[in-house]
Formats: C-alpha cells, structure tokens, sequence
C-alpha cells in the first residue's frame, strides 16, 4: 500500500488520462523458439476484456487475447496467433504470458497461488492460466485506443 508524500501535487485530469503504459515496453525471449519479441502493459481496459474472455471463453482465449494485444514487435493479428497456438508446444508461450500480465501489473504471488489451484481444480483446462484474477470494469468503455490493428 502506498504512502502518501506531502511533497507531491496533486495530479491532474490530465495526468491521470496519460496513464503509466506508454514506455513500458521492453524484450522477451521466448526460450523454446529462441527468438525475441518486443511486448508492452496491457492497459486497464484491456485486462478487463481478457478477464472478461477467460470466463465467457476459458484461458486459451484469454491467452490469445493478452499475446495478440501485448506483443508489439511483430504485431500480430488474431490469424497470426491462432497459428501460434496449433503450432507451439503446450508450454513454448506460457512464460510470455506471465511476462506479460507481470509488467501489466496484474497478479501477484497471492494471485498465482489462487489462479494455479483454479487451474488444478479444472482438469483438462489446458496449459497457459492467466495470472489475473476477476474484474469488474469501473470506467468508461474505451475499445480501441491501444489496441493494435
């Protein structure tokens, strides 16, 4: 929990409208292909549409989703991914995922833990759980600013 500074101002509508995503890209390698990608947070509008994916659709979607929405270099289209995912071994993208949803801030060791007894509890679920939890979207819908094409 943070603390609060008296030495800071206070923020603006502005400020709070610029967010924390941009710049936050950096390298992954995925070891299994040995190859990088360039990956990005999923703002906070996207992590709900994940969420919102994994319990309409199950995790492989939501997999999909975060991939195809946080990996940056190549952009990938939905086609693309899919491809990916029947061509990959069950394992090859799950560290990428966990990547992701890390630098997106979402999860967290307490999170882990849930999400992987979740994912005990559901045989056959698949391979790749989400490590973010439910989420009920508390602002405006904003489809489509961060998305890629």
């Amino acid at each position: 929990m943070s603390t609060v500074d008296d030495e800071l101002e206070y923020a603006t509508a502005e400020d709070l409208t610029r967010g924390d995503i941009d710049g936050g890209e950096e390298d992954f390698v995925i070891d299994a292909l040995r190859m990088k990608v360039r990956i990005r947070p999923l703002s906070r509008d996207q992590a709900f549409r994940g969420n919102k994916i994994r319990e309409e659709k199950g995790h492989g979607a939501a997999d999909k989703y975060m991939i195809q929405h946080g990996v940056v270099r190549p952009v990938l289209s939905p086609d693309a991914v899919d491809r990916m995912f029947r061509r990959t071994r069950a394992g090859t993208l799950e560290p990428l995922t966990r990547k992701i949803a890390a630098i997106s801030r979402m999860g967290g060791e307490e999170q882990d833990r849930r999400v992987a007894d979740e994912f005990r509890d559901e045989p056959g679920s698949g391979v790749g759980v989400l490590a973010s939890g439910p989420a009920e979207n508390d602002g405006p819908d904003t489809a489509g600013e961060h998305e890629q094409p």
